[in-house]
């Protein structure tokens, strides 16, 4: 297989030439991607009654730009469609945590305690916290959102949306693979670094990433989360303890800004091996912003939703529903992981329906005892609860950018459970 531009040699410089440099790709990339999205307050409440209209709110970190758009465009469809029985969904707010653990709670307990919502939905935040989740477990609220976070997938109440890829016990042997057919490498002793933040979600993810490198066949040679979870002034001291272990490709659990600084900085000292990025799919972004483009050129982006440039039905629903609302259709991260938020509650509630009353407590009762995904073409399939609030159904595929910010798929988008392994004992 042709190797990937990220893993050529390239005579040239760096467009990255001075630290003063990096620190700018930085802001300027946290500013791009950063913010919470507030859809604003609606008069109703009482959401986790069983009467009237179904309202929910969620949290973020205030990385997930346009996630209160994508799950409004996915309720916009079944709303004007009569809802459920005539009950419509109603989206408060999506609260920023600012990537604090207190922050997190302070959000879940407004919702809760003061809204009173019938779930939290949608959710993206690397900090969410174990009090928030013990909160809405004993309260018997759903929460759905991106399982990125140990916190997430540890309760019958926790429903993420891709399964629980925040886990340090189970992981999808998928990834590696699809990362080495994107280098053109066999997977056997292919030596892999893992750096993340200082956050327990990027540690649990780092812990599983590593073993199933290593159960892949891959050697891992560099393993830490030890980015501070705002991202540094200094990359130095980063890139020299990566390029001592001399890896063939580095894979990145970070925020947006961090890894395309990072980025910038390994390529700037050097390196021309992979980089394996799962937050750089920012189509439209890239593409408006040169410098950026060229930074992150070459990366390895991972596909955790699917994506505009495959065309699937499902993303295409995705686009048509924002086309809809008349909102953006680029799919960015934070508008995929709000369209998928809505569809799994969505398909939940109705689930819920079937059995008999639909409250809160019952909605968490009747998904945990057993539910599957009816999935549309080309998405998340084989999601099944209670199994996926502990390990994850392996979606994923693999993409690479290039210096125009544009993407070219390298192993399309699916699912693939048998490729879950323990990978600890946990």
């Amino acid at each position: 297989m042709e190797k990937t531009r990220a893993n050529e040699r390239h005579p040239t410089a760096s467009p990255l030439s001075s630290r003063k440099v990096r620190v700018a790709v930085a802001a300027l990339a946290i500013t791009l991607l950063a913010g919470a999205c507030s859809s604003g307050k609606s008069k109703s409440g009482g959401g986790g009654s069983s009467k009237g209209d179904i309202v929910v709110g969620g949290v973020q970190d205030g990385t997930a730009t346009g996630i209160d758009v994508g799950f409004k465009a996915r309720i916009a469809r079944f709303n004007n469609a009569g809802g459920l029985n005539g009950r419509k969904i109603k989206l408060l707010d999506v609260l920023n945590d600012g990537k604090s653990l207190s922050g997190n709670l302070t959000a879940v307990q407004t919702l809760v305690l003061k809204d009173k919502v019938f779930a939290v939905t949608p959710i993206s935040s690397q900090t969410f916290s174990p009090s928030s989740a013990q909160l809405l477990n004993q309260r018997h609220i759903p929460f759905i959102g991106w399982g990125i976070n140990p916190a997430m997938c540890v309760s019958e109440a926790a429903f993420p949306i891709v399964g629980c890829q925040g886990s340090s016990q189970y992981q999808s042997l998928a990834g590696t693979r699809q990362l080495a057919q994107g280098l053109g490498k066999p997977v056997q002793g292919l030596k892999v670094a893992i750096i993340g933040l200082d956050t327990a979600g990027s540690k649990a993810g780092m812990d599983g990433l590593k073993g199933a490198a290593t159960l892949a066949g891959a050697t891992v040679v560099f393993g830490q989360a030890s980015i501070p979870p705002g991202g540094a002034t200094d990359y130095s001291p980063y890139v020299q303890g990566l390029l001592t272990a001399k890896p063939d490709v580095i894979m990145l659990i970070t925020d947006f800004g961090p890894g395309a600084a990072l980025t910038g900085a390994l390529r700037q000292a050097g390196f021309r091996g992979g980089i394996w990025n799962p937050t750089a799919y920012v189509p439209g972004v890239l593409s408006a912003q040169p410098q950026l483009a060229a930074v992150l050129n070459g990366s390895l982006v991972v596909a955790q939703f699917p994506t505009q440039e495959e065309g699937a039905p499902a993303a295409k629903q995705i686009q048509a529903d924002l086309s809809a609302i008349k909102a953006p259709t680029h799919l960015t991260l934070g508008l995929s992981v709000g369209w998928w938020s809505a569809e799994e509650f969505i398909q939940q509630l109705e689930a819920t329906a079937a059995k008999g009353e639909v409250s809160s407590a019952n909605f968490v009762k009747t998904i945990h005892a057993g539910w599957t995904i009816k999935p549309l073409p080309g998405g998340i399939t084989d999601l099944t609860f209670p199994d996926d609030q502990v390990t994850w159904p392996g979606c994923t595929g693999l993409m690479q950018s290039d210096a125009k910010g544009q993407y070219s798929v390298k192993v399309k988008y699916g699912c693939s459970p048998k490729d879950t392994v323990k990978v600890s004992g946990g």
